[in-house]
């Protein structure tokens, strides 16, 4: 990591307070709560304003961008949730397996989009080492960018698990400290797994494979 990298991350962590709002709208969006969920409706869920810190602002292009995730995913004890567009970022994947190594047990879910990601780095790689992996191959893309480490910590933004996400796009995301903030992006995700998940697998690996990123 840069000198410079140190100090932003140093400058930016923990020390940021906004106020995050659910916005109220006058048209139906996925559910989000548990009465919608059951019944089948698609309502908004309406929070009143919460504090959340902001712990990391990143921005892209910026090979390092994955730094900041290493740190999030270093963090976790328990449980780690990802809701992801596209994945082939070995780097990310090498994160998440060593979290894996590190916290025996720990509950892993990985739900991605059927049409963008790799199958060596997911199925061969995370899912043999105990993550659970699905593929949401319904109409229309599965578009999100989301972490959830531990029921408290928050990554949500632009940017997809992929080199042109870190190196070449220009995209972004913040990591929040939320326990209100976690339970709301958590309850969404687990809907999403439990409505959308697939466990098989579509076509064969488009990428070859890569020597090293699951190594001990």
């Amino acid at each position: 990591m840069t000198q410079f990298r140190k100090v932003m991350l140093s400058a930016i962590t923990g020390i940021t307070l906004f106020t995050v709002y659910a916005l109220q709208r006058d048209y139906p969006i996925a559910p989000m709560h548990t009465g919608s969920m059951t019944s089948g409706g698609e309502t908004t869920r309406y929070e009143e304003p919460f504090p959340a810190v902001v712990e990391v602002v990143q921005f892209s292009p910026d090979c390092e961008a994955d730094v900041p995730i290493a740190i999030l995913l270093g963090k976790a004890k328990e449980s780690v949730l990802v809701s992801i567009f596209s994945f082939s970022s070995e780097e990310i994947a090498s994160h998440l397996a060593e979290v894996l190594r590190r916290v025996p047990g720990v509950e892993m879910k990985v739900l991605v989009d059927s049409t963008q990601s790799s199958r060596y780095l997911l199925e061969e790689g995370l899912r043999d080492m105990g993550a659970e992996v699905q593929w949401d191959k319904s109409s229309g893309y599965h578009h999100n960018k989301v972490i959830i480490v531990d029921h408290q910590l928050v990554l949500t933004g632009s940017m997809n698990f992929s080199k042109n996400g870190q190196c070449r796009n220009r995209e972004n995301y913040l990591i929040l400290n939320s326990e209100k903030l976690a339970d709301i992006y958590e309850e969404r995700f687990r809907y999403l797994w439990e409505t959308y998940g697939k466990e098989e697998v579509i076509d064969p690996p488009k990428n070859g494979v890569v020597e090293g990123v699951f190594d001990e």
